[in-house]
């Protein structure tokens, strides 16, 4: 930082740095330079006027035309004698210390460039004066820094109650979406309840899409329980033997008929013992277990048919689609002896099936 000037206003003896600010001798900061100067031009343009005119004297004070030609408001001077100004060896009023500019602030190196007041690149290159605090080298704050501090902490402990106080307020009005928010893994319901932990509530579309989720939710449980009531009954004695036969011999065994795939549970699954019903797309028709074929939404009155016929004679069944298709139920594979191709499956499949 160099200074440039070294001047003297009311009594007060600054230095004018690179930046425009006021230094007094005592290295203290007070302010805008520009503001002074301005001040001390209206003051000498008005020495002269009354050296001119002596009616000037008269001349209203609440304006003064300043040196860059705009209005000076009377508020932003001192409150000084005009006269005593104007009187040739009158001593100049020093200003209260309290009421300059910069006053009762605390001075602190500035954070980004750590008082260099420059701003260095990575290489260590300066390219200019510090963006944050504009070369000054130091930033000004009302408070120190534990202050600070200490008041970010309470303003954070006070955002958190009211927080608190809020979502008691949300779980208190919404009970049945807090139900459906608390511990549900869905995307959507983590994204609102973030949301509720971060603003105490949350707005009527959020709040109304929360609603709608919670009645398709309803509105599904209460369809399954009606598919389930109304499942129907098979007898899977034969295509329970047929899994039990091939499971002996294959790790994952597995029948294909006309448009479906049957397919055993795996022991560690939720439904361990049942077999599992798909389209030849993959799509999930449904399960069978403990004698009842279980539909899925998917599932129509043509699929549920066709599985019913296939628990009734897993064997016909085969043989339908063996001839249909040409290839063999069991494993797939296309048939090419004859023996097979009139049987519909083929000799090994049979004996690992019990067909």
């Amino acid at each position: 930082m160099t200074d440039t000037a070294t001047r003297t206003r009311y009594g007060v003896q600054y230095r004018e740095n690179r930046s425009g600010f006021v230094v007094t001798k005592d290295g203290a900061i007070i302010g805008d330079s520009r503001a002074y100067a301005a001040e001390a031009d209206a003051l000498a343009e008005a020495r002269a006027m009354v050296a001119l005119d002596p009616s000037a004297r008269e001349l209203d004070a609440a304006h003064v035309s300043s040196a860059d030609g705009e209005d000076f408001p009377d508020d932003d001077l001192p409150e000084d004698d005009l006269d005593a100004l104007i009187a040739a060896d009158a001593a100049p009023v020093k200003p209260d210390a309290a009421l300059l500019p910069g006053a009762g602030l605390v001075k602190e190196p500035c954070p980004k460039c750590h008082g260099s007041g420059r701003f260095m690149s990575w290489s260590g290159r300066s390219l200019g004066a510090c963006f944050t605090c504009n070369g000054t080298s130091f930033k000004t704050y009302k408070n120190a820094a534990p202050v600070r501090a200490a008041n970010r902490a309470k303003v954070a402990d006070r955002k958190a109650a009211k927080t608190a106080e809020n979502i008691a307020a949300f779980k208190a009005a919404n009970s049945d979406v807090w139900q459906w928010l608390d511990g549900n893994d869905f995307p959507f319901a983590v994204s609102m309840r973030e949301a509720l932990n971060k603003w105490g509530s949350l707005t009527e579309r959020q709040l109304a899409a929360c609603v709608t989720c919670i009645q398709k939710r309803d509105a599904g449980i209460a369809r399954k329980a009606e598919r389930e009531a109304n499942a129907a009954t098979v007898s899977t004695d034969k295509l329970e033997a047929c899994f039990a036969k091939a499971s002996s011999s294959l790790k994952n065994p597995r029948l294909r008929l006309a448009g479906l795939t049957i397919s055993r549970a795996k022991a560690t699954s939720a439904n361990a013992g049942a077999l599992y019903v798909k389209a030849d797309g993959g799509t999930y028709l449904g399960k069978i277990k403990d004698g009842r074929f279980f539909t899925s939404r998917e599932c129509n009155a043509e699929d549920e048919a066709r599985v019913l016929a296939a628990c009734a004679s897993p064997l016909d069944a085969a043989i339908q689609y063996g001839r249909l298709t040409g290839q063999c139920a069991c494993c797939g594979r296309t048939l090419t002896k004859g023996e097979s191709i009139e049987r519909g499956i083929g000799p090994i499949c049979a004996a690992q099936w019990g067909m």
